[in-house]
């Protein structure tokens, strides 16, 4: 959400998201918190990188097509955020999973490649490791995430290891 106000700006872009999130990104709602820290954590983050609020252009649904500007499916993997989403890409070259926070990458040396997004970090934690069940069953190559480097070969392996 950080940039979306200023990529929407620059680049005359829409702002695409799934109902659960329009709120956060609209700045009419906080995200829920459930613990102090997380509260303190959350604080200091909006004191130094605020995320301006901007207009949602389009909702998008759980299982939803987009054929335009480029095909992919949205696939709604609630709990790092309630509208966290991925969108499942086709390419040419095989499809391509953009997890965006549903997965975080390697942040310190004894994390793996691929790890659910931190508890500390997470609305609902339960929520988002059983969300990412619906990621394992998707065909795909390769799979980019917000925090951490693209997975190019044996992506959809790398999901089913950390979901068990």
């Amino acid at each position: 959400v950080g940039s979306a106000s200023e990529l929407a700006r620059r680049c005359q872009a829409e702002v695409w998201a799934h109902a659960d999130e329009k709120p956060f990104i609209e700045g009419t709602k906080k995200l829920p918190t459930r613990l102090v820290f997380q509260r303190l954590l959350f604080g200091i983050g909006d004191l130094f990188f605020p995320a301006p609020a901007c207009k949602v252009d389009r909702i998008l649904d759980d299982g939803e097509e987009v054929t335009e500007p480029v095909s992919f499916k949205v696939i709604h993997v609630p709990g790092h955020t309630p509208g966290c989403i991925s969108l499942l890409v086709a390419t040419e070259e095989g499809n391509v999973l953009i997890v965006g926070d549903a997965f975080f990458g390697k942040l310190t040396p004894l994390m793996k490649e691929l790890n659910p997004p931190p508890t500390i970090a997470s609305v609902d934690p339960d929520l988002a490791k059983a969300s990412l069940k619906k990621l394992a069953d998707l065909e795909f190559r390769a799979l980019c995430q917000g925090h951490g480097k693209p997975i190019l070969s044996r992506a959809r392996e790398a999901v089913r290891d950390v979901i068990g």
